[in-house]
């Protein structure tokens, strides 16, 4: 069982209500279908040994001089010798790969991903930029901004229904379980790092970041038959204006930034924000968010704020592609982050946005697809989720709430390190 399906059944709570989407999607999008070829995908095989130490001996060779690659020869046949050591080692792998769906993942996510100790910041998580997005003013930003957010939750919701159809590659099922990609951040810790996954009944809220300044914003509301359904996008859009205007200037101490550290730089640093309770709690909610969502402010197109190596690149290209992988340096957006999030949609003022993937939640094919669905519902489906009616009474519904911190001077001194350390 996928670890997504063991926390649906053990998650108490409201039962989630499908989301609205346009007209004969409803085709495509079925309950319950995202995991009906799982028990036929095969395990993920074990190579013969005699084929991976050939394997191993082309891969090596170039690197090698000839005296080198003779006494490597030697030592790859004494390790493959019928009673060797590789035999027992095969052995292992072989009983490994009958007790688990794949024998490789918990390893490859540990040694690529948990125990890699450089930040996460360009090193690991990827970035894909959009076309420009309408923001010509304030109003087409927000708009912009509650569209995008809303395409994420439905999809969100339409993960956490299985209401996805299976990937198929050359009409063969591929596994799903990658798509568990919401609800979840990354945790720093001493050597290696580990997940929090927070099941959906208790993650109704998105985090919205502006100006360094953090938001916890419902999206998710119980409704009168007892189902949790989406916010209104009356609602939503307002909640992005009264965020706006709370934080018209720069944090004093943008504690995002902290999430570019060296990981355990920033274990350490956030073990001395945990002193406070009041950090905790601001911690406790951006680390139960279903994703989170950037509020950028606008960066200047000049020659200036290209690089040599990007010369021939189209300016407002090359600074949302900064823009999402690294938010352009502390002076502009890398403060408005949040890295360990496993899903961050970056949503610029002046129309440059894109999503950062913490990589150790999901790969390529996984957030090109999550990409993909924002991209097809928002432009190519004439469909405008900010038209959806409903008839829930206002009182009921939370508005965003600011996230409080308690900056020690330890923290602070932390923070401007971090500032430099991603400037450098």
């Amino acid at each position: 069982m996928s670890s997504l399906r063991a926390l649906a059944s053990q998650a108490r709570g409201p039962k989630l209500q499908f989301p609205a989407l346009p007209p004969g999607w409803e085709k495509k999008y079925k309950p319950g279908e995202m995991y009906r070829h799982q028990n036929s995908i095969p395990k993920l095989p074990v190579p013969p040994l005699q084929q991976t130490l050939q394997k191993y001996l082309i891969a090596v060779k170039p690197l090698l001089t000839e005296e080198e690659l003779q006494k490597t020869k030697a030592a790859v046949e004494e390790f493959g010798r019928p009673g060797g050591v590789g035999e027992v080692l095969q052995q292992k792998l072989l009983e490994r790969a009958e007790a688990h769906d794949s024998w490789l993942s918990e390893w490859w996510q540990t040694v690529a991903y948990m125990a890699f100790r450089l930040p996460v910041t360009v090193n690991v998580s990827p970035a894909i930029g959009y076309p420009r997005q309408p923001a010509e003013d304030t109003e087409t930003y927000i708009k912009t901004a509650a569209r995008h957010l809303l395409a994420t939750v439905k999809w969100n919701l339409l993960i956490q229904t299985e209401s996805l159809p299976p990937d198929m590659y050359r009409e063969k099922p591929l596994c799903m379980s990658q798509y568990d990609m919401y609800c979840k951040t990354r945790i720093p810790c001493p050597s290696i790092d580990i997940t929090r996954k927070t099941p959906i009944n208790e993650s109704r809220h998105v985090v919205v970041i502006r100006n360094g300044h953090f938001f916890k914003l419902d999206v998710l509301y119980e409704a009168p038959n007892g189902e949790l359904a989406v916010c209104p996008p009356t609602h939503i859009v307002h909640q992005l204006h009264n965020i706006l205007k709370a934080a018209p200037e720069p944090a004093e101490y943008p504690v995002g930034i902290l999430t570019s550290e060296h990981r355990d730089t920033w274990f350490h640093a956030r073990e001395r924000l945990l002193k406070d309770p009041t950090n905790t709690a601001s911690l406790d909610v951006i680390e139960q968010a279903q994703s989170v969502f950037c509020l950028d402010k606008p960066h200047p197109y000049n020659s200036s704020s290209l690089t040599a190596h990007s010369k021939f690149s189209d300016s407002h290209s090359t600074v949302i592609a900064n823009r999402c992988l690294h938010g352009n340096g502390s002076q502009y957006n890398s403060t408005n982050r949040w890295f360990d999030a496993a899903n961050q949609t970056v949503l610029g003022e002046d129309g440059g946005c894109g999503s950062i993937l913490e990589h150790s939640a999901a790969d390529g094919v996984t957030s090109i697809r999550t990409n993909q669905f924002t991209l097809d519902l928002l432009y190519r489906s004439n469909y405008d989720v900010l038209a959806e009616h409903s008839a829930v009474e206002p009182s009921i519904l939370q508005p965003a709430e600011k996230l409080e911190w308690n900056i020690s001077p330890e923290s602070a001194r932390d923070i401007e390190t971090a500032k430099k350390n991603l400037d450098s």
